[in-house]
C-alpha cells in the first residue's frame, strides 16, 4: 500500500537576494490553513543569506520544502524552471518580499474547485511603500466578483492601467497551462503576458477581497519606467488580442509610460539650460510616441523652427 501523501497545492516563493523580507513573506505562507499543500521557497540568489537563513529557521518545518539554484538563473530562466517543476493539480508562484492574508488559498482553491472553466483566480491586494508604510493603495476598487472571458478583457485593464490583480496572487489549474512559459520577449512585463496567454485557454475570476499585501521598494525594478519594455509589451499585445497599435488603449499606455518617464528621472526639468539635450529627449519621446502622420509633421516643423532660431541667434 502507497501512503504517499498526495499534494495537491504547491506554493512556490521565488527568492532573489531579499533576505530581510523574506521571513514575513515565508510565514504568512506557511500559516494558510490549508492541507495537501507543499510550500517550495527557490531560492535563486547569488549569495548565501537566504539559505543560512533557513538552515537556521526553517530545515524542519512541516509542508516545506528549500531548493538552491546553482548557477543563480536569470528571472525568465527560473521561472520557467519552476513551471517545469510543478507536479500538483495547483499552484501558486509567491514573491519573496510580499505578504499573504489569511485564507488565500483555500478561498482560491474553493473558486477552481466548483468552477471546472477557471484556469486561473487571482486576488485583491493592498499596496503599501516600505519607505512609507502609511501609504496604501487597493488594487481592485469593485466589491464584485470579477470575471474575464478573453484576452482583450485582461489587456484593456492593464493598458489603460485599470483595476488588475497582482501578479502573485495567481492560483492556477496546471493541467491547462503546464506547457505555457512566460514570454522572453517582454522583458518586465513578463508576468503581463504569461496572464494574456493563459486567458486565450479558459477564464479568469478576480476575487474583490484583500488577501495579498504587496509591497513596494526601491530594490523593484517596477519603480524604473523602461521605454524599451514598455515597447515590447505593447508589440506583444497587438500580437496577440484585437487590439492594434492605432488603438486608443495603446495609445494612452505609451502616453503614460512616457509621462511616468519622465516624472521617475526628471529627463526635463525648469532650471535646465541644456536645450540640445533636451531636443535629444523630445526627439525620442516623438518617436515612441502614437502621434498619427498630420501631428508627427507639425512637430517636425516645429523642431526645424526651433534650429533654425537657435542657429541665428545663439551662434
Amino acid at each position: 500500500m502507497n501512503n504517499k501523501r498526495i499534494i495537491k497545492i504547491q506554493i512556490y516563493i521565488l527568492a532573489y537576494n531579499r533576505v530581510k523580507y523574506l521571513r514575513e513573506s515565508l510565514d504568512s505562507v506557511l500559516s494558510q490553513n490549508i492541507e495537501n499543500y507543499s510550500v517550495i521557497l527557490s531560492d535563486n540568489s547569488t549569495n548565501n543569506e537566504v539559505e543560512n537563513l533557513i538552515k537556521l529557521n526553517y530545515i524542519n518545518t512541516k509542508n516545506f520544502v528549500y531548493k538552491k539554484r546553482y548557477p543563480s538563473l536569470s528571472s525568465s530562466e527560473h521561472y520557467h524552471q519552476v513551471l517545469h517543476e510543478v507536479s500538483s493539480d495547483y499552484f501558486m508562484i509567491f514573491h519573496d518580499d510580499d505578504i499573504m492574508g489569511k485564507n488565500c488559498i483555500k478561498k482560491l482553491f474553493n473558486y477552481l474547485e466548483v468552477n471546472p472553466d477557471l484556469v486561473a483566480c487571482g486576488a485583491n491586494g493592498i499596496m503599501f511603500y516600505d519607505s512609507n508604510t502609511k501609504l496604501k493603495k487597493r488594487f481592485i476598487k469593485s466589491k464584485k466578483v470579477i470575471l474575464l472571458n478573453s484576452p482583450e478583457d485582461i489587456a484593456k485593464r492593464y493598458l489603460l492601467f485599470g483595476e488588475v490583480a497582482p501578479f502573485p496572487s495567481y492560483l492556477y489549474r496546471k493541467n491547462i497551462i503546464k506547457n505555457l512559459t512566460p514570454g522572453n520577449d517582454e522583458g518586465k512585463y513578463s508576468d503581463v503576458s504569461f496572464i494574456i496567454k493563459i486567458s486565450k485557454l479558459g477564464k479568469i475570476l478576480w476575487d474583490p477581497n484583500t488577501y495579498i499585501f504587496y509591497r513596494k521598494h526601491f530594490e523593484q525594478d517596477s519603480f524604473i519606467t523602461q521605454i524599451h519594455h514598455s515597447k515590447k509589451l505593447v508589440n506583444f499585445i497587438c500580437q496577440n488580442t484585437k487590439f492594434s497599435k492605432y488603438s486608443s488603449e495603446v495609445s494612452f499606455f505609451r502616453f503614460k509610460m512616457l509621462s511616468n518617464k519622465m516624472k521617475n528621472i526628471k529627463i526635463i526639468s525648469k532650471k535646465s539650460t541644456n536645450i540640445k539635450r533636451n531636443v535629444k529627449i523630445l526627439f525620442r519621446i516623438f518617436i515612441f510616441s502614437p502621434f498619427n502622420i498630420f501631428l508627427r509633421l507639425i512637430i517636425w516643423k516645429i523642431y526645424f523652427k526651433l534650429r533654425l532660431f537657435k542657429k541665428y541667434f545663439f551662434n
